[in-house]
């Protein structure tokens, strides 16, 4: 409470800043009263030497939503690491999909820009060959003689 502190010889500013948190300390208590349901808050005594102790119960502990099925105008809020919980995913490669093995360590891992130029000109050379080369042409099959369908034979007699 840096600022807007009193000085040390002002009285009348103290009086004041203990009115102040005196009130703000009232508008809390009748705050938390009226959000909680619980026990009534404890009456000062009858024996006028002795302060009030109240009991300390701790607060009870929120639902998680407060509600489970939504509505339109309550919504229930969104549970953001459902995804990530109900999607384990197995230590598998994320290049090849393969188990066993990560990324890094993957025999598909294939990167030109580590390649010297002779190996990159022996690559697009193959790679340029297998464009240009005339796929096998497929072999004549044997063509199977269809048979006339049989009908029925009619029987008008």
């Amino acid at each position: 409470m840096a600022t807007g502190r009193p000085s040390d010889v002002n009285a009348e500013g103290w009086y004041t800043l203990a009115v102040q948190l005196d009130q703000n300390r009232a508008t809390d208590e009748a705050f938390q009263a009226s959000s909680r349901s619980g026990p009534a808050p404890v009456q000062p005594s009858s024996r006028p030497g002795l302060l009030p102790m109240s009991k300390v119960v701790p607060p009870p502990q929120p639902s998680r939503f407060s509600h489970r099925n939504p509505t339109p105008g309550n919504p229930v809020p969104m549970d953001i690491d459902a995804a990530r919980k109900a999607k384990s995913v197995p230590d598998a490669c994320r290049r090849c999909g393969k188990l066993g093995h990560w990324a890094k360590d993957c025999d598909l891992r294939f990167d030109v820009r580590y390649l010297d130029l002779d190996e990159l000109s022996a690559l697009i050379e193959d790679r340029l060959a297998a464009l240009d080369s005339v796929p096998p042409e497929p072999e004549d099959e044997p063509v199977e003689q269809k048979m006339p369908a049989e009908d029925f034979v009619s029987s008008s007699e």
